[in-house]
């Protein structure tokens, strides 16, 4: 295993080696000043691009993604490779996913350059096998490479089918989650009510024991603001005197009559 590794490291840099070789015959370094030199680095631009399109699938890019990088900055500035190993994983993961849609990697049409204080923005209009695919790249002042992305430009018609897609895929997620809100609420009737209305039930059932048990009760004397008045109202009505012995021992209540 490690000598098959090994193995990759060895082709990897003798790639980049290559592939630099051939493009240094008609480029010089970057200047450090920051003044743009557009044909050192549209050639290291070309000449990532060049190694990222060939090593983008093969088992040598799965075995550049899967070193350490540590191990690949090291071996990228070895062979003075005009990219970082971050810049380098990044491209070969995003060319993978442009090359489905863009087909591969041709050429580069032309690289528009601007500069500020610290770093160069460039954008290289590349062109692929099915579409132009527009190229941002950030470098900074040794005319290093540190970052590299993919802009495919896609037509009005891939355009609208894609937007007509999302909407679709959209209507059907908001008509599918309101069907499960409503089926959730058509399930709120099978679940049985709370506590409070079956302690509501109880309470009324033994308001109306207690009611009935009072009014089938045959003896009323043990009630003694009842008796008091029914006293009251006979010594009144009899016209007895308040020394009277008149003392009420019993009341019944008469079935045909509700007091």
């Amino acid at each position: 295993m490690r000598n098959k590794i090994k193995g990759y490291r060895i082709k990897l840099l003798s790639s980049i080696l290559l592939v630099l070789a051939i493009l240094s015959l008609c480029a010089c370094a970057a200047n450090k000043n920051l003044e743009i030199n557009e044909e050192a680095l549209t050639s290291n631009l070309s000449g990532m691009m060049a190694y990222v399109s060939m090593a983008a699938g093969s088992e040598e890019g799965k075995a550049v993604k899967k070193m350490e990088i540590e191990e690949l900055s090291g071996l990228l500035k070895s062979s003075r490779a005009p990219f970082t190993a971050h810049a380098l994983v990044n491209a070969i993961d995003g060319y993978e996913q442009v090359i489905e849609s863009s087909g591969g990697f041709i050429d580069i049409k032309g690289v528009e350059f601007n500069s500020s204080a610290k770093e160069i923005n460039a954008k290289a209009t590349c062109q692929f096998e099915k579409r132009i695919v527009n190229i941002n790249a950030v470098i900074d002042e040794d005319g290093i490479i540190r970052s590299l992305s993919f802009a495919p430009e896609y037509t009005a018609a891939e355009i609208g089918q894609k937007a007509l897609i999302n909407t679709v895929i959209g209507m059907c997620m908001v008509f599918l989650i309101l069907a499960l809100i409503a089926f959730i609420i058509s399930l709120l009737k099978y679940i049985p009510k709370g506590g409070v209305v079956e302690n509501k039930d109880i309470i009324k059932a033994e308001e109306k024991t207690v009611f009935e048990d009072y009014n089938n009760s045959d003896n009323l004397v043990d009630d003694l603001e009842l008796v008091a008045v029914i006293t009251a109202a006979i010594t009144e009505f009899e016209s007895l005197p308040d020394d009277s012995s008149f003392v009420v021992r019993e009341i019944r209540r008469r079935e045909e009559n509700r007091w």
